[in-house]
């Protein structure tokens, strides 16, 4: 199966967007979130739609100078968290993958969304 695509959110200043709905993340590929500028704010969001397992979460290190570890998020059951995460670290800097940041999930119970702040 191909990766989860997570669709950005993208909010400007003094306008209300809804909650994005949280998809699933490829238990084999992953998800890809668009960063696609260095200056974005992306804000996030983990979900574990397990009622009684903690999964985890990893945000894979970027393939840039500042990429060197992984981001491990433990996600206790039904339960959701927000990370802002920045680009040096996390964004890919070439490759298939350029301009994306790469999420991980222990199953399919781990479901990501994206918010970019203004």
């Amino acid at each position: 199966m191909a990766a989860t695509i997570i669709e950005n959110t993208v909010m400007k200043h003094n306008q209300a967007v809804s909650m994005p709905v949280a998809a699933a993340v490829d238990a084999t590929d992953g998800a890809v979130v668009n960063f696609n500028a260095a200056d974005q704010k992306i804000l996030l969001i983990l979900q574990n739609a397990s009622t009684s397992v903690p999964k985890t979460a990893t945000v894979k290190a970027g393939n840039g100078i500042q990429g060197v570890n992984d981001l491990v998020i433990t996600l206790e059951a039904s339960t959701t968290k927000l990370v802002s995460l920045e680009s040096g670290k996390f964004m890919n800097m070439k490759g298939t993958a350029k301009g994306k940041v790469i999420v991980k999930g222990s199953d399919a119970n781990v479901k990501a969304a994206c918010v970019v702040l203004p």
